[in-house]
């Protein structure tokens, strides 16, 4: 848990908000029906990454 905070804390809240906005049309997608959930999830957490991998390249 101390390492989920520490790298939410890292984070700006300009990126946080659109995460919880990007997180909050999966859900809607999901409830809805408009694909499966296998792929919006996955959909979802490539787009977390890519941010990521943009933001502080390794």
């Amino acid at each position: 848990m101390n390492v989920f905070l520490g790298a939410v804390r890292k984070q700006s809240a300009a990126r946080l908000r659109q995460g919880l906005v990007r997180l909050q049309f999966v859900d809607d997608a999901l409830k809805r029906g408009y694909a499966s959930p296998r792929l919006l999830l996955e959909l979802f957490l490539c787009e977390l990454l890519a941010a990521e991998t943009a933001v502080s390249p390794r």
